[in-house]
């Protein structure tokens, strides 16, 4: 009876972990995919830098003079104005967050991940 019981209680945990392992291996594809789409976003900026200093992107339709240097900053895009949507930061911040909790014990990590994606929902509620 007490073999049957621990055979149970076996099949169970490998099953629990079949699932576990599951579910984290689609969430780490999850953080792939979007680590990827940010290094494409980073290169797609990087490419259209190298095309605005062929053809003005600014035209002036005020009567006040612009400096050169706010010419430039201008002409940098609008990828350099001083707000940025927020799920490009949360996006990036998730990312960085899950290589940092990577680096930690492994028996450490779910309870950082909880943490953290507790501290994640809390940033997107407050800055909508």
């Amino acid at each position: 009876m007490l073999f049957l019981l621990c055979y149970a209680l076996i099949q169970i945990e490998d099953t629990f972990n079949k699932v576990v392992e599951n579910k984290y291996q689609h969430l780490h594809n999850k953080i792939n995919n979007l680590s990827n789409e940010i290094q494409v976003t980073h290169k797609q900026t990087k490419q259209s830098s190298y095309h605005m200093n062929t053809q003005p992107r600014i035209i002036n339709l005020t009567h006040k003079k612009l400096t050169k240097e706010q010419m430039n900053v201008l002409n940098l895009g609008p990828q350099y104005t001083m707000e940025l949507k927020p799920n490009r930061h949360i996006k990036e911040i998730i990312i960085e967050t899950e290589n940092a909790i990577r680096q930690i014990e492994p028996k450490w990590q779910n309870t950082y991940r909880f943490l953290a994606a507790k501290r994640i929902k809390q940033i997107k509620e407050n800055n909508k």
